[in-house]
């Protein structure tokens, strides 16, 4: 990956420990949506952090061992998700069934150890358009270890937007960590791949029984899938190879290896190509006659369907075929005759063309929408960071205009109530950048600053925001075009 496409992509990603990226579910059960719910979850985490203090370690001095409950508007949390407004009822569902989920981390074929399952979250409700989230300390953390010792780059947009099923994201996990760490093949075992892409088994007298106990139908039904998935999504940075070894096949190998860069073939190039080569060749007056005639007006060769524009380059392929052979003079005859002759030989190969631009076409939307999700994530990271630096303004302007008598009670006030909530947290142990968050929170959400918050200056800053990160996209988008 080039500097320009790191700039880019930088924009949307959350950062996950391995044991996060190892994640399996009992018995395999979380679904696609489960996990998008659960994706949305640790973005929102990681924004509301930076919203109310300012970063990962501050918090965590602040919390300690107390259970965070974080907040999140409604719209926003579905947005994160990748659900449309339509789809809202059954998330709230699976908000609720998301509650029930046990997920172990840190357990793959190889570990030693065992951190046993944990719920997600210990609970959350919806009330008048905001989602409260309850979420316990030993999970906070793992979801908060942005940039550990092991960490994975890990884009939001994939799993909430690009793919519907469970198995592909999962896998590309597994892949990522991989290319991560300079892998450019892996050995598993087949139990190894089913448990890390959470394929759904039972235990039957103390031994796991996989829903998919022929490795054929794995293969079928969860690792061909995934690899199609992966390798036809433009935005990745690897193809994957699997190859198996045994009958019945008992290793699997996973091979990463660099993606070219896309080239487009749609219409418009192919057009542009077709003319720039009739001009070249001399021929295009003999393909506008014939396209003038076929549809009984002038300057046909400027308006021509797609099917058009490739057939008269399949022609042209034949014609060079043979330049060597033409007649000086008789060129433009030979093109006029290819073209008389050569339509039902090119239906089959027409219908190849057509599938590989459904297929581009299929990317192009796939890319437009992982684009927008990667915009929408990176707004809301931004305003997070822009409201929280606004709201920390406020509060030191309202400290300022207090006596020295006045702003020592608060300070004391807050530290009290940060000592009843969280005796493992004791105010007069903590770094002052934790302290200074305490007091911030404190003023806030006593309501002592309602007054003095420009409510017009905010959405001022955050559409500045908006504009600044679609500024910054364009920008970069407009780079990676001319890259390629």
């Amino acid at each position: 990956m080039n500097k320009k496409q790191l700039t880019l992509k930088e924009k949307n990603e959350i950062y996950k420990s391995d044991r996060v990226s190892l994640m399996t579910s009992e018995g395999g059960i979380m679904t696609a949506t489960m996990l998008k719910c659960f994706n949305a979850i640790q973005v929102s985490l990681q924004n509301f952090v930076v919203e109310h203090y300012t970063c990962v370690d501050t918090a965590e001095d602040v919390l300690g061992e107390s259970v965070l409950e974080f907040e999140v508007p409604w719209v926003e949390f579905c947005q994160t998700m990748g659900w449309k407004s339509t789809n809202r009822d059954s998330a709230k569902k699976t908000v609720k069934t998301l509650r029930q989920v046990q997920v172990e981390w840190g357990l793959g074929e190889y570990d030693t150890g065992s951190a046993g399952y944990l719920h997600i979250i210990s609970g959350a409700k919806i009330d008048n358009g905001v989602l409260s989230v309850r979420i316990d300390p030993l999970v906070r953390r793992e979801l908060l270890n942005l940039r550990g010792l092991a960490s994975i780059a890990y884009d939001v947009s994939l799993i909430n937007s690009a793919w519907s099923d469970k198995y592909t994201p999962r896998f590309y996990e597994l892949c990522l960590r991989n290319w991560r760490d300079g892998k450019n093949s892996t050995r598993y075992s087949v139990d190894g791949i089913r448990e890390a892409v959470d394929c759904p088994y039972e235990i039957i007298n103390g031994e796991k029984v996989w829903a998919n106990a022929e490795f054929r139908d794995f293969n079928k039904r969860v690792l061909a899938k995934a690899v199609k998935n992966i390798n036809e999504s433009n935005f990745i940075d690897f193809n994957v190879q699997v190859k198996t070894i045994g009958k019945p096949v008992h290793t699997i190998f996973v091979g990463l290896s660099l993606k070219d860069s896309l080239d487009n073939t749609l219409n418009e190039r192919v057009a542009k190509q077709v003319l720039n080569q009739l001009l070249e060749l001399g021929l295009k007056q003999a393909a506008e006659n014939f396209f003038d005639k076929k549809h009984g007006y002038s300057n046909s060769l400027h308006k021509l369907s797609s099917k058009e524009y490739h057939y008269i380059q399949y022609c042209l392929e034949k014609y060079i075929e043979k330049i060597g052979t033409i007649r000086p003079g008789n060129e433009s005859r030979y093109l006029t005759t290819c073209l008389e002759r050569n339509e039902e030989g090119f239906e089959p190969v027409w219908a190849k063309i057509q599938d590989s631009l459904e297929q581009e076409l299929k990317k192009q939307k796939q890319e437009k929408i992982v684009y927008e999700q990667q915009l929408n994530e990176a707004k809301k990271a931004k305003r997070a960071e822009v409201k929280g630096a606004y709201n920390a303004s406020v509060v030191a302007e309202y400290m300022d205009e207090l006596s020295e008598s006045e702003r020592q009670s608060l300070i004391e006030q807050a530290a009290k109530a940060q000592n009843k909530s969280n005796p493992s947290r004791l105010y007069d142990r903590l770094p002052q950048a934790a302290k200074n968050a305490i007091v911030r929170q404190y003023v806030l959400n006593s309501g002592l600053v309602d007054d003095m918050i420009d409510q017009a200056r905010l959405k001022r800053l955050l559409k500045n925001a908006d504009a600044a990160v679609e500024q910054d996209f364009k920008v970069n988008q407009q780079r990676l075009t001319v890259n390629h």
